[in-house]
Formats: structure tokens, sequence, C-alpha cells
């Protein structure tokens, strides 16, 4: 009973300073929107904070000492936000119990899938005991199988199980799953957030998200190829050992599993990674639309994005890229050069402040930077670069494949991770 009471209060406290936090920032007031914004936020920024104040006090203590913190913050961010007015639903009766009841089928179902399966992650050493490990003070985090060498992995998420459990003295197990089957709610319900900001219309934007969860990536495309192989079999009939296998492909990818979203539902680091992603580019959208709020709409934004490097430094990558490039293809085909000067202003000041924390804060980045440009050494099996040579090589490893290296800029790459 105790565990499951400071298992929602710790989620509680988490959430609530979200909520006011995204209302002081953002002047938000719709509740569909504070709602997975105020779980992705409160999150993110949590995680944040206990990564970068737990290289100057104890872990095991800032995993209770964050959320008394908390606590405060909450209080004085209500205050600033009595003026901002009471929080309202922006969609109908019937879009709500749509939305939120959609939202609540695919967590119970990815948890119910969780706690009843063992997925591959979470028996490897990366994972639940690499979380346990953190949970018992293991910060500044060391690699488990090389404790003489900080970690070149992204440890985002089990920082969080580490809280989860050391908190509520859940088991870990228990954690991750409970992890994944929040998270592939709120990606949903922030698909669906996102998009409505585009297209105005409930509908389009319920289906688009859904189809973002079922989808997700462009494996679809090797369907075309498929046709040859029908028409070559029953039409032709020519010999072909497997004319049906483009079905596998579209579903699970080719060479490389693509990016299914809730075909990795089990998957924490990318369950995480997918929220922090699309929390961002939402955030970033916000920003470049607010001439009034934009720097502190920006503030949060490059936190939740150095935390991402954390998280998913794939998704990482992809954003760097993205922000650079949106404002010039703005100015260039809407020939609005002011407003594509802010937008790469902005731009500019998430990257920078993002990337510099990033570089810092521990995990892949920091420790590639280190290889790269410093000279320091790990275990050979150990090694992660950002030299062209290896990115031409790829970062992508095939498991299917003994290990062998897929080029980034293949095509099983962007069809599967492409989108």
């Amino acid at each position: 009973m105790f565990t499951f009471l400071s298992l929602i209060i710790f989620f509680g406290v988490l959430f609530i300073f979200g909520w006011q936090l995204v209302r002081f920032i953002l002047s938000e007031n719709r509740i569909e929107a504070l709602i997975p914004l105020a779980v992705v936020v409160g999150f993110g920024i949590y995680l944040s904070f206990l990564n970068l104040f737990s290289y100057l006090i104890d872990i095991k203590i800032n995993f209770y000492l964050l959320c008394i913190v908390f606590v405060f913050l909450t209080y004085f961010l209500f205050r600033f936000n009595k003026n901002k007015g009471r929080a309202v639903w922006g969609i109908s009766d019937k879009w709500k119990k749509i939305l939120f009841g959609t939202a609540a089928l695919i967590m119970v179902i990815t948890g119910i899938i969780g706690i009843r399966s063992i997925s591959g992650d979470e028996t490897t050493l990366w994972h639940l005991p690499f979380a346990s490990t953190i949970a018992e003070g293991n910060f500044p985090v060391k690699a488990v199988f090389s404790p003489n060498y900080p970690s070149q992995y992204h440890y985002g998420n089990l920082l969080f199980l580490a809280a989860i459990s050391k908190i509520t003295h859940l088991p870990v197990w228990f954690s991750y799953d409970l992890h994944n089957s929040i998270l592939i709610g709120v990606i949903f319900l922030l698909g669906f957030l996102l998009i409505k900001d585009f297209c105005k219309d409930n509908f389009k934007a319920y289906i688009s998200s859904l189809i973002m969860l079922l989808g997700g990536s462009l494996n679809f495309l090797y369907g075309i190829g498929g046709l040859s192989s029908l028409y070559r079999k029953y039409i032709l009939h020519l010999p072909d050992a497997a004319p049906f296998k483009f079905l596998s492909d579209i579903i699970f990818g080719k060479e490389i599993r693509g990016i299914l979203v809730i075909n990795h539902s089990q998957i924490a680091w990318i369950m995480l990674g997918f929220a922090l992603t699309i929390a961002v580019i939402y955030l970033y959208f916000r920003a470049i639309n607010d001439e009034k709020n934009w720097l502190k709409i920006s503030l949060l934004t490059a936190i939740m994005y150095s935390f991402l490097a954390l998280s998913a430094e794939v998704f990482f990558g992809a954003i760097f890229i993205v922000f650079l490039i949106y404002p010039l293809i703005f100015a260039i085909l809407k020939k609005n050069w002011q407003k594509g000067k802010f937008y790469l202003k902005t731009s500019f000041l998430i990257l920078f402040l993002g990337l510099a924390i990033a570089s810092l804060q521990g995990g892949i980045v920091t420790q590639t930077i280190k290889q790269t440009f410093f000279g320091e050494s790990f275990p050979t099996d150990y090694q992660f670069s950002i030299t062209p040579e290896y990115l031409l090589k790829g970062l992508i490893i095939d498991t299917d494949s003994d290990g062998a290296f897929i080029s980034i800029f293949s095509l099983p790459f962007f069809l599967g991770w492409g989108w």
C-alpha cells in the first residue's frame, strides 16, 4: 500500500509541477494540451536536473531532494499563474472521450503486454541491471562491464527507472513496464496536439496521431517491390521462393527494423526519446510563433532538447539538422526573410544551449566529444565516434547480421528511420 501511495505522490509532484510550469511559460489554458505537456515536461525537467545536480550532490539524496524542491517551485508557479485564468477544455465532450479513451486503451494494452512478457532490452546488461546500479548510487554513471570508465550510453530513461524504484521501492522490471505504458499514451496525445496546431481539425489530428503510432516509418514502400514478385509468380508463372516476403519487410523492415512506434513500445529509451522529440518540436513551433514569450519557451526547449541527447542521440542529431534547415526553407518558400531570421535566431539559441549542456552532462555525446577532440580512450568494444569515417560507415548496428554496420546513407536506413 505504501509503495503505490509513494508512486502516486511522486508522479503527482512531477505532473503538477509540469502543469504549472507549462502554464507559466506557454500561457497555456487548454486542458487537453496541459495533460501531455505536464507529463513530459515534469518528467523531463526532473530527470535533467537529477542528472546535472547529481554531479554535486549524491544521487541517492537527489532522488528525494528534487521532489521537495519541485513542491516549493510548484507553489510559487501557482501564485504567478493565478492571473492566467482557469484551465478549460478546448475540445467537445465527444472528443474528450474519444481522445483520452484511445490513449487509456493504448496505455493499458501496452502495460499488460509489458507485464506479461520480457522484451529483449530488459534482459541486457544495459537496461534493468544498469538502472539498478544507478538507484544504488552509480553516479557519475560508470559502465557496468567496465567500472573504471564513464558510461557511453543513452542512460536517460534509466535515471527514471532508478528514481521510480528508489522512491517507491517498486521492482525495476515493473518500473520499466510502467514507464513504457505511460509514455506511449503521452506520445499519442502529443502527436494529436502537434498536428492539430497545424490543421485545426480534431479528426485529422486524431487519425494522423494513430498513423504515427501504427506507421512511423517508410517501410511500406517495400510493397512496391512486392508487386513485381507477385507479377512474376502469378502472371508470368516464373519461380519465386518467397513472393510474399515484402509483407514481412513492410512490417519489420529489411536489413534493419524500422521505427514502428507501437512495435517499439517495450523499449524504454525509444519511448522516452519519442516523447521528448515530439515535445521539443511542439515547443519549437510555439516559440517561433510567440514573439512575446519566445525566449522563455526557447530556454525550456533547450533543456528538454539537451536531455534528449542523453535519451536518444539519434533523434537529437535529427532535430539538430531539422532546426537548422527549417528557417532557411521557410524563408525561401514564403519569401519572408524577416521571419526566417527570427526562426533562425530561435533555432541557434535552442541548439547552442542544448548542445552546450549535452556536451557536459555525460552519456554518448559527452564521451564522444572527449574521445574525438581530447584523445580520451575507451575499451575497444566501447568505441563510438562522430568522425567522418564512422559517419560514412554508419551508426546503426544490424543485430540480424552479426553486428554489421548499416550506413546512415543507405536505403534501408532511410526507409526504416528516415521518417
